[in-house]
């Protein structure tokens, strides 16, 4: 995949997500990952995005802190379940833990594309480094990675701030509008 095509998919995502959290009762996705972006071929070398799996998508104000143990090397701080036992695999949402947001699709968002930038699998331990192969050619993605990223939802972007970002980004093909309707 060319980079134009990797940026594309980038796009196709945040529009998807953005379409999701700018209802007038937002949606959280809630499994943001490479496994639920399906890939249509349009023409020759043509591909476009779609955000598949909403399964786990719910109305931001129901949303509970649960998540797959598939999905949770993709998952927020805040989506992972909270339990005194660690080892226990029916682990629920504690009393104090706090309510999810649109902010954990961000975040989830900002791994997928690291992972698809670095061919990489997100590893927590590896993250850092994947991060430092985003540097050179793809540092406007590694900054757009890390606002993503914060270990506070508040100080996540947006999805109106990451496609603003997307579409001034020196990476993006430059003679192409994208007005078009958000494949989920």
């Amino acid at each position: 995949n060319s980079k134009s095509d990797k940026v594309r998919i980038f796009q196709d995502v945040a529009y998807a997500l953005h379409y999701l959290h700018e209802r007038q009762e937002p949606i959280i996705h809630r499994n943001v990952s490479t496994p639920n972006v399906l890939l249509e071929e349009l023409s020759k070398g043509m591909w476009r995005a779609k955000l598949t799996d909403l399964v786990s998508a719910n109305l931001a104000r129901l949303a509970q802190s649960t998540t797959g143990e598939n999905d949770i090397i993709f998952a927020a701080p805040e989506a992972v379940p909270q339990t005194a036992d660690p080892d226990s695999s029916t682990s629920r949402q504690g009393p104090s833990s706090p309510p999810q947001t649109t902010k954990v699709d961000v975040y989830s968002y900002g791994v997928l594309v690291c992972e698809i930038v670095t061919s990489k699998l997100p590893n927590p331990t590896e993250y850092p480094s994947m991060l430092q192969e985003m540097h050179g050619e793809w540092l406007p993605m590694h900054e757009l990675v890390v606002h993503c990223t914060k270990r506070k939802p508040h100080e996540r972007a947006t999805m109106s701030q990451i496609l603003d970002k997307l579409n001034v980004s020196r990476c993006l093909p430059t003679t192409q509008t994208r007005t078009r309707q958000t494949s989920v």
